[in-house]
């Protein structure tokens, strides 16, 4: 073979062969950056995910932890009634046997009522979360806290507004640790008032997961990506059983605080508009009344100790949902009111109606991401995963009745599950609950990639549904 062939040849084959070694680098380059590009879109759903759950169960968090400091700042219109009848008995006779109520205390009623009215005078405007965190540490702990010393030494209940706020958040979430707080052991020169309302709920774990950022080495991202989805898939397991629980809670406390204030109300006429104050002319009924008022006031009390959120040992754990105590605690509630005899105001609802307010949310949770998830007639993995995530404590057989766990079966199997079925689960929910619902909707129709022009449609019917609540 003439050289000159021979030598073109092997130049054809060299430049063949250079080819296919740089198509295989592009191939990896490509691949290595669909890789990172996987793994950060994914990272960042993740974080969207948390944050969706997050705000919700802090809306919930901030809704029991308004209650509680609205009833303990309410003790001082208590005692400042009570304490000028003359001649009453010690009250310790009235306990109920099938429920441990502590001791009424005058000097306990009343800080507990200061230290609520100081706290309440910040939380107007607060950031998401911050008013939680006093439930998850125990309002009645923070309400005393409130009457402490900030770390500046300066006294807490000389502040006034957020700086009062700020400085017991931080007392809890690193002053006081033993004392039921505890997220986080940071301060506020380090955090502000927001970031320690979240530590409280869910714990120092947040900061280093929704903080994260990942490599930029393919492979590398893509194994931190998996770890952080770990975590964080953790956290939302938590915030979505911190969420019922904390919905279960205020509903219990909602219908005490409404017995409550009907009795304080009452006792008010005796003692301020009648001006009976001498509990020797006290009729049968005037009597019963001020005892059942005592009751009241101690079992909201015990109520609004309870730290519905335990800390966990270190901070690269997720707080724990301290349910057995909260559970207790309704338990308790119910005994007293089927005990004493206690009318119950409900909401009007339809003749056919059974459910409680808490079963009531669980039942309008489960039908609006059934209806979001199916509106376009497909529920994809993605979506079907959420449901699962979101409705599994609320279909728990330690809480849900038989007859909830029906309902729930009925709102999977109707087909299609139209907003009119929807409307009916939502009508026995308030409006104030409502609100947080958004959050529920976008966790569902972001799921899958994309929104389509029917999960638009829905979410318009949902939005003009919440407008027409408001206005009635």
């Amino acid at each position: 073979m003439p050289l000159p062939l021979f030598l073109g040849i092997a130049a054809a084959m060299a430049a063949a062969g250079g080819i296919g070694t740089g198509v295989h680098g592009a191939v990896k380059m490509k691949g290595a950056n669909d890789t990172a590009k996987s793994a950060g879109e994914r990272h960042k759903k993740n974080i969207q995910r948390f944050e969706i759950c997050n705000s919700r169960t802090a809306g919930s968090m901030d809704m029991l932890g308004k209650l509680e400091l609205d009833v303990l700042a309410s003790f001082q219109q208590f005692s400042d009634t009570f304490e000028q009848i003359q001649n009453r008995p010690s009250f310790k006779e009235f306990a109920c046997d099938s429920v441990d109520l502590p001791q009424y205390d005058k000097e306990e009623i009343s800080k507990v009522s200061v230290g609520a009215g100081v706290l309440m005078g910040g939380i107007g405007g607060a950031a998401l979360g911050t008013v939680g965190g006093f439930a998850a540490a125990g309002a009645t702990t923070a309400a005393v806290m409130a009457l402490g010393t900030a770390s500046t030494g300066t006294a807490i209940a000389s502040l006034s507004g957020a700086a009062a706020t700020n400085a017991t958040l931080a007392a809890l979430g690193g002053g006081a640790i033993a004392a039921g707080g505890g997220g986080i052991a940071l301060g506020t020169t380090m955090l502000g008032v927001t970031t320690l309302g979240v530590g409280l709920l869910v714990g120092g774990v947040i900061f280093s997961i929704t903080g994260s950022t990942l490599s930029h080495k393919a492979e590398k991202a893509y194994d931190e990506m998996l770890v952080a989805e770990k975590e964080i898939n953790k956290i939302c397991s938590y915030l979505n059983e911190l969420n019922m629980v904390a919905t279960r809670y205020y509903g219990i406390m909602n219908t005490v605080n409404a017995i409550y204030r009907r009795h304080l109300s009452a006792l008010d006429a005796i003692v301020n508009i009648n001006k009976k104050v001498d509990w020797l002319e006290y009729t049968p009924q005037e009597r019963l009344v001020t005892q059942n008022t005592v009751l009241l006031v101690q079992l909201l009390y015990k109520m609004c100790q309870v730290k519905v959120v335990l800390k966990a040992e270190n901070d690269s754990e997720v707080n724990s949902v301290n349910k057995a105590v909260v559970e207790e605690n309704i338990h308790t509630a119910n005994a007293l009111i089927a005990e004493r005899g206690f009318e119950v105001k409900k909401a009007k609802k339809a003749a056919e109606w059974s459910f409680d307010e808490q079963e009531s949310y669980g039942l309008a949770v489960t039908a609006l991401l059934y209806y979001f998830a199916g509106c376009d007639n497909s529920v994809s993995v993605a979506e079907a995963a959420v449901i699962d995530e979101i409705i599994t404590p609320i279909i728990d057989p330690e809480v849900a009745t038989e007859d909830m766990l029906s309902e729930v079966n009925v709102i999977k199997k109707t087909k299609p599950f139209t907003f009119v079925h929807l409307k009916m689960y939502l009508s026995h929910v308030n409006v104030e609950m409502l609100d947080e619902f958004r959050a529920l909707v976008e966790q569902v129709i972001g799921a899958s990639d994309g929104v389509s022009a029917v999960e638009k449609e829905a979410k318009a019917k949902f939005e003009d549904y919440l407008k027409e609540r408001r206005k009635a």
